[in-house]
């Protein structure tokens, strides 16, 4: 569970909201650390092309979740990585927003490094 502003948020919940958004064949939701919320919403898109705008994708989400729940920020991948019992690796997908301050969307090869734009470190 999300806990942004005192709003518990399902990321199941958010996930099905951006299930079908076209480009992308699959979607994980998680909370990343926000100064001003506690957390926030960030969506991994598996993207074999263009990663969606974060504009595209609270559009989408927004016709069937509450505003507060839509995610802020929007990272696209192009294979989600999974841990040793096949499960999506959670702890990979919290790193990719760990170093960086991230706003928009960008695109991450399975290298590790940015396709799309290279986010700006934190200060």
């Amino acid at each position: 569970m999300i806990n942004s502003g005192g709003e518990n948020i399902y990321p199941a919940e958010v996930e099905q909201a951006l299930t079908g958004l076209p480009g992308t064949t699959g979607v994980v939701v998680l909370g990343v650390p926000d100064p001003a919320w506690g957390q926030t919403v960030a969506a991994v898109l598996e993207c074999p092309g263009t990663v969606p705008s974060l504009a595209r994708v609270r559009t989408v989400a927004a016709r069937t979740i509450a505003r507060y729940k839509l995610p802020t920020r929007v990272v696209g991948v192009t294979e989600l990585p999974h841990n040793a019992t096949g499960k999506v690796d959670l702890r990979a997908l919290r790193a990719l927003f760990a170093p960086y301050r991230v706003s928009g969307t960008m695109m991450i090869e399975p290298d590790g490094h940015s396709a799309a734009q290279i986010p700006q470190p934190l200060q």
